[in-house]
């Protein structure tokens, strides 16, 4: 029984680092409308950061961290023990951002329009 599960844990990690391809494109279901952001590519919305950010319980963060790469794919940056996701509001003129760290917790709000490829 643990063999099995510890298995399909792996196989289930396995799909989701797959489903990036090897361009990093978005997860199946993101926005199609993309930003440059120093040199790759951000296709996430601000509903998408929203909806992740619900999944982050600060009080469970390896669960969180599973959920929410399942969700939006792999970090867009690291820093430290923190990852960084980023995602466009709907009129393209705000940039989000959700963090998610061992030390520091669960945050996510506005951000520096740069960090999306916004000018």
């Amino acid at each position: 029984m643990r063999t099995t599960l510890i298995l399909s844990l792996g196989l289930l990690v396995g799909i989701v680092a797959c489903n990036k391809g090897t361009e990093g494109t978005a997860p199946s279901g993101s926005a199609t409308a993309t930003t440059t952001r120093g040199g790759a590519k951000t296709s996430l919305t601000q509903a998408q950061i929203d909806e992740a950010a619900n999944l982050a319980d600060p009080d469970k963060l390896d669960k969180s961290m599973t959920a929410v790469t399942g969700k939006l794919g792999a970090p867009q940056k690291t820093e430290g023990d923190t990852s960084i996701w980023y995602g466009v509001s709907k009129d393209g003129k705000g940039c989000y951002q959700l963090k998610i760290s061992k030390t520091k917790g669960v945050e996510s709000g506005t951000t520096d329009k740069a960090n999306c490829g916004l000018e």
